[in-house]
């Protein structure tokens, strides 16, 4: 069940037996009146902290989380409700993709040996011990060799992954309370609502989930990302039709505007004739689409058939940071992004160099 998830990993240092409070993570605590549920920056989540709470930004995609003394069930807790580290991990959908990389150090960045205490190096050992399902997030349990961890909980939804540890800084835990808060975890209500996806909801360009959600972590398919820049740049909307215009694309509900951006030069077929609108787009691929539909300049071709597109994108700023390679498979919003910064010509914006990809 774990290959299909979107992982949130949380290890903790605690000073109190975390087992305890983990025996049965299946359940669930009230969240205490005064607590308040805070949204995680570059994440699909909210989680309940105390009025305490203090988040700071300390580097790319990575947020320390800390709570002091504060009050529960009528008593006054003395020591840290945690201090921890969560980062977003853009390279993997999956956990087999990001099981390599369990071992974090406090400032976010991937520790791929075991170290001990005495320095010697060591290859990286886990094996998942639970699985169970809280507000429809997954919830996998792993214990590696990883030095100072406890067994790290990684939380999936929507094939993104985010890791959540606990440092290691001589302050105290209190392994109920933490239960408290996984177990509390929860999609963020207002997720994905970015101003490039007001944008581009406001224009009519996409439209979200019955729900009122946008889903941004979703990965998006090559139908549905032609689909979007066919209506971001074909003015009457009339003139999108069409079927049968690739062995498999017939008359389905994509046909129109797949068609339509075939005849207009947007997009090509693969080598076989095909079309494979069921695939999900890479950001090679979303890169030459929206440069050939928004009909920008990209330079005298090149060996590598996306380079041109890719530094034209770079050039308006319009490659999102959490784009991390070439066939990177982007989500909803990361189109979002890129969209939105070409139709509305927002230059101003964080971008990508083709060099870091």
């Amino acid at each position: 069940m774990h290959k299909f998830c979107l992982v949130v990993a949380l290890a903790f240092f605690a000073t109190l037996s975390y087992a305890e409070g983990l025996e049965s993570a299946a359940g669930t605590m009230n969240v205490p009146s005064n607590w308040t549920y805070v949204k995680l920056a570059n994440s699909s989540f909210e989680m309940p902290l105390p009025d305490t709470y203090k988040i700071e930004t300390v580097g790319e995609n990575t947020l320390f989380i800390e709570s002091d003394k504060f009050t529960y069930d009528g008593h006054t807790i003395n020591q840290d409700y945690f201090f921890l580290f969560f980062k977003t991990i853009p390279f993997a959908s999956n956990f087999d993709e990001f099981a390599d990389n369990l071992c974090y150090s406090i400032n976010g960045e991937s520790n791929l040996k075991v170290t001990a205490a005495s320095g010697d190096e060591f290859p990286l050992e886990y094996s998942i011990t639970d699985e169970f399902m809280i507000n429809d997030i997954e919830i996998i349990q792993v214990s590696t060799n990883c030095r100072g961890l406890f067994p790290i909980f990684v939380l999936s939804y929507q094939n993104r992954i985010y890791y959540f540890a606990l440092a290691d800084i001589g302050n105290t835990s209190n392994a109920k309370l933490y239960k408290l808060a996984i177990e509390n975890i929860r999609p963020s209500k207002n997720e994905g609502i970015t101003p490039a996806v007001e944008y581009l909801l406001d224009q009519g360009i996409v439209s979200g989930y019955p729900d009122g959600t946008f889903r941004p972590e979703n990965r998006i398919n090559r139908a549905e990302f032609t689909k979007i820049v066919v209506n971001a740049t074909v003015e009457d909307s009339s003139s999108i039709q069409g079927s049968g215009c690739f062995p498999d694309v017939q008359n389905e509900w994509f046909a129109p505007f797949i068609c339509t951006a075939k005849a207009s030069g947007m997009i090509g077929g693969y080598p076989d004739g095909t079309f494979q609108p069921a695939e999900n787009v890479n950001f090679a691929e979303a890169a030459k689409i929206v440069m050939h539909a928004f009909g920008l300049e990209t330079g005298e071709e090149t060996e590598a058939w996306y380079e041109n597109d890719v530094k034209a994108l770079e050039e308006r700023n319009a490659i999102p940071l959490s784009i991390q390679s070439l066939d990177q498979k982007i989500s909803r919003g990361e189109m979002a992004e890129m969209v939105y910064r070409l139709h509305a010509g927002v230059r101003d914006e964080p971008s990508r160099e083709f060099l870091d990809l």
